[in-house]
């Protein structure tokens, strides 16, 4: 079983995440990684966390799922966990390896207190990522 804890950056209703094996859930919070759903041989996938809303998902908890046998999958965290083994793919997660990245705002997305999971803000990422496109095709011109 795949879970994958997601919301403003991945809406639950994407049809990627409507395959049988994933468990979508909303945004990571602390004490999440405790769900008794959550066993052994499972994977966690953390796309969206909370930070501000409620108390966010700290970083011995997850240790301690990869040490119940849990594989947990993520970027920012990833990154500062890759000695625990926590797997980290993708840019973002080497951007931050490298220390291109280094601050949780490059990630954040603003929601709403009340469990909206509508973004209210864009990520640092995705605004550097359109700005050095706009820059490349501006150069092809």
């Amino acid at each position: 079983m795949i879970h994958v804890f997601t919301g403003p950056t991945l809406a639950p209703s994407e049809v990627a995440l409507g395959t049988p094996q994933l468990r979508v859930l909303p945004p990571a919070r602390h004490g999440d990684l405790d769900d008794p759903a959550i066993e052994t041989g499972h994977t966690v996938v953390l796309i969206d966390g909370v930070y501000h809303q409620a108390p966010a998902l700290r970083h011995k908890e997850i240790r301690a799922a990869i040490a119940q046998g849990v594989r947990v999958i993520g970027a920012l965290r990833a990154a500062e966990l890759h000695g625990h083994g926590m797997i980290g793919p993708g840019r973002i997660y080497g951007a931050y390896r490298r220390g291109a990245l280094t601050g949780d705002d490059e990630v954040a997305v603003g929601q709403a207190p009340d469990g909206d999971l509508h973004a209210h803000t864009w990520p640092l990422v995705n605004i550097r990522h359109i700005l050095q496109s706009a820059e490349r095709e501006s150069q092809r011109s």
